[in-house]
């Protein structure tokens, strides 16, 4: 994990020269910065539209700081919700399958074995899929690589390529996401509560949404849950996941519920604060991956 533990430099310091190099004195000190740089940013040749000046420094950042994962404006949120989780949870692991993914087309999560297909490792992230800059709200090279990535693996009928427009190729649940945690091995436990037509009660969000340093919690929620973030309706999907961040507080007699989420790679905490009764009719699915 070079690239990945490659530790921040001082600034170089330049002193004034009372000769001034010569030609060659200048071309390898050009190599020398040169392979360095490819040391720390080695290029893959399994992603070959690939930036690996964008990918591997993102890719760091990830792991330092999982709440950067950005989904953008693929349907991949359940593949952002298990990356977000994995950053947090398994931070060491979930870095090195990256950075395998990244340099050797497959990368393993405990026992989850990633391997997309030769469709995507060659689809043109600048050129074809997010060409069309205007809509601004798109993922990182490498955010896109590894949920991407994820997604494909998964598809035994379709090829994903990456593309916001193929709703077939992208489609995952929270049936999915369920399933990818438990095939990592890591948990001790994962509960799948599919709350909406079961129990969607209060005692049920009380019982089953504490939270722990030792457990992840998502909801598979109507994305008009989140009408208090502020994003523009019309781009979003009427469906979301979601990790959740605190146990919520909950008042039944003021009819309230607050807790903390994540959501888009945005900065938390990110608080909903929401009519409990509102909620409760927009939470559909719960799950609970406990070490």
């Amino acid at each position: 994990m070079q690239a990945l533990n490659a530790k921040r430099q001082p600034p170089l310091q330049f002193e004034a020269l009372a000769v001034p190099p010569t030609a060659a004195q200048l071309k390898a000190a050009a190599d020398a910065i040169f392979l360095k740089a490819k040391a720390l940013f080695p290029i893959s040749t399994a992603w070959p539209n690939l930036d690996s000046e964008q990918v591997m420094p993102r890719l760091q950042k990830l792991y330092q700081t999982p709440y950067l994962f950005q989904q953008g404006n693929l349907g991949l949120c359940p593949a952002a919700t298990f990356f977000y989780h994995m950053y947090t949870l398994k931070p060491v692991e979930t870095a090195q399958f990256a950075q395998d993914l990244y340099l050797h087309a497959n990368g393993t999560l405990g026992k989850l074995v990633v391997r997309p297909g030769s469709d995507l490792l060659k689809a043109d992230y600048h050129a074809t899929i997010f060409i069309h800059k205007a809509l601004r709200f798109f993922p990182d090279q490498a955010d896109w690589m590894i949920m991407c990535s994820l997604r494909d693996s998964e598809n035994a009928w379709f090829d994903y390529e990456g593309n916001p427009s193929d709703f077939v190729g992208e489609w995952s649940s929270a049936g999915h996401l369920s399933d990818w945690y438990t095939t990592t091995g890591f948990f001790t436990s994962v509960k799948f509560d599919s709350y909406y037509l079961t129990d969607p009660s209060v005692d049920t969000l009380l019982q089953t949404l504490v939270k722990t340093d030792k457990n992840g919690i998502a909801l598979r929620i109507k994305t008009k849950m989140l009408r208090s973030l502020g994003v523009q309706s019309s781009i979003l999907p009427d469906f979301h996941i979601i990790p959740v961040l605190t146990t919520p507080v909950i008042d039944k007699a003021m009819n309230r519920i607050e807790f903390q989420y994540w959501t888009w790679g945005r900065p938390p905490p990110l608080v909903l604060n929401e009519d409990l009764d509102f909620v409760r009719d927009c939470i559909m699915a719960i799950i609970v991956v406990t070490f």
